[in-house]
């Protein structure tokens, strides 16, 4: 899907899967690559109880990322109450 600032968004690629969790990440690629090769890992807020890296907050930093040269990998990860 093509996002504002002439940036490609690829999503939903399975990095693991554990206990039958599926864990996805989105890879942010920016039209204009920084030079130096620069990549940011975005782990999502919610203190491992909540939160998801398609929430709105998360997309909305990692495209602001890519816009500024970054690629960008938004992760999942199990949540504390998930593993209980």
């Amino acid at each position: 899907m093509l996002l504002p600032g002439a940036m490609w968004a690829q999503e939903t690629f399975v990095y693991a899967v554990r206990d039958n969790d599926t864990l996805c990440l989105d890879l942010y690629r920016p039209g204009a690559p920084r030079t130096d090769g620069a990549v940011v890992l975005y782990l999502h807020g919610g203190g491992f109880v909540a939160g998801s890296r398609s929430d709105s907050s998360s997309r909305l930093a990692c495209r602001l990322l890519a816009q500024r040269g970054y690629a960008v990998l938004s992760v999942d990860y199990r949540l504390v109450s998930r593993n209980i």
